[in-house]
């Protein structure tokens, strides 16, 4: 059994909720919900470069906190879609470009509801916006911190993070702008793009760098049940996700000789490496260092300009036009989203560890 079978997301984006079940969730983590409406928050709309679509983003708690307190039951929260605009449903046959309309169509017969997305819309990644905050409190009890930020919109790349010795005060600076960037001109460089794009009717990829920090020695497994393996499986259920890399990439540097982390002896006999260039995993387990790793979103498929598709009832090309509230970058309220992801993995794999 795969620790995200734990997970169920339901709801659709025009419907009436969006909601979260999780199970296994360990009982007696004291909950601060003003850390839950802050990661929220992050998730939200903002001016730059996100959709104009406004919601509350209320969380109506079902089950699994009791006085504050998690009760080792199911938690279960939805979320009420408030400003849900119903455009006319078109997509089951004309599928929109760099979206699963088409295919969605295809595996209900043409009976999905994809208005907005449907349920393949961002949106359900609300519920694991919470469950990673309750995820990251019990974590912080253990002293592990999980943090994410961008790495890049589009060709404006931020500057390198140390991931051996990381600067934790400056991940955690990064996660209270809206443009979660470090360098103050990687964050003018950004907006200019993002405005640039915005005028064009386009959109723009993003990359989000996450870093697991102070996580124990020797937890994941080979092969299948490696962390590479598992916490992937995870990551790719976040919509936009195209690829995932953990550590340096090995092309960039060619040999073993730069690659490899050599092992040393702190004062207190403790055993660390000088690099992190594995990310902080060997063996698919982890070892001690930093856990990072670099996720790739793709650009918002919804765009303003015209593009090719089909029309399937009338079996003929046609050009479509999508003049909906689209966030320009996905990836910019993403951040939260995978930084949820890899709390709740870290949450499981060592929940499981202890029982």
């Amino acid at each position: 059994m795969s620790i995200w079978d734990n997970i169920s997301l339901f709801g659709t984006s025009r419907g009436e909720a969006v909601g979260i079940s999780v199970r296994n969730i360990p009982a007696g983590i004291r909950i601060d919900e003003s850390m839950i409406m802050q990661m929220l928050e992050r998730r939200k709309a903002k001016s730059i470069g996100t959709t104009a679509r406004v919601e509350a983003d209320e969380p109506i708690l079902l089950s699994g906190i009791h006085k504050g307190v998690t009760t080792g039951e199911t938690l279960c929260v939805i979320f009420k879609n408030v400003d849900a605009e119903q455009s006319e449903d078109t997509r089951n046959h004309i599928p929109r470009p760099g979206h699963a309309d088409y295919t969605a169509n295809i595996a209900s017969g043409g009976f999905a509801d994809l208005r907005g997305g449907g349920s393949y819309s961002g949106r359900l990644t609300l519920g694991l916006v919470y469950a990673g905050a309750v995820a990251k409190q019990y974590l912080l009890l253990r002293d592990i911190e999980v943090l994410a930020k961008l790495k890049s919109i589009g060709y404006v790349v931020d500057e390198d993070m140390d991931i051996a010795e990381p600067n934790i005060d400056d991940w955690l600076y990064c996660q209270m702008l809206d443009l979660p960037l470090l360098r103050d001109s990687s964050q003018l460089q950004a907006r200019d793009l993002i405005e640039k794009a915005k005028f064009k009717g386009d959109s723009l990829s993003a990359g989000i760098e996450c870093l697991i920090y102070n996580f124990p020695i020797g937890l994941g497994g080979n092969h299948f049940e490696s962390i590479e393996s598992i916490l992937s499986q995870g990551i790719f259920a976040v919509p936009g996700v195209k690829a995932v890399q953990f550590g340096e990439r090995p092309s960039a540097m060619v040999y073993g000789s730069k690659y490899n982390d050599p092992f040393y002896y702190t004062e207190d006999y403790a055993i660390l490496t000088k690099t992190n260039h594995c990310g902080g995993i060997l063996g698919g387990r982890s070892n001690g260092m930093p856990i990072y790793f670099l996720v790739d979103m793709k650009p918002t498929p919804s765009i303003g300009l015209r593009q090719q598709t089909v029309d399937i009832s009338r079996k003929k090309d046609v050009e479509i036009e999508q003049r909906g509230r689209n966030d320009v970058c996905i990836g910019i309220r993403a951040c939260p989203v995978i930084e949820s992801i890899a709390a709740l993995w870290a949450m499981f794999t060592l929940a499981g560890s202890t029982e």
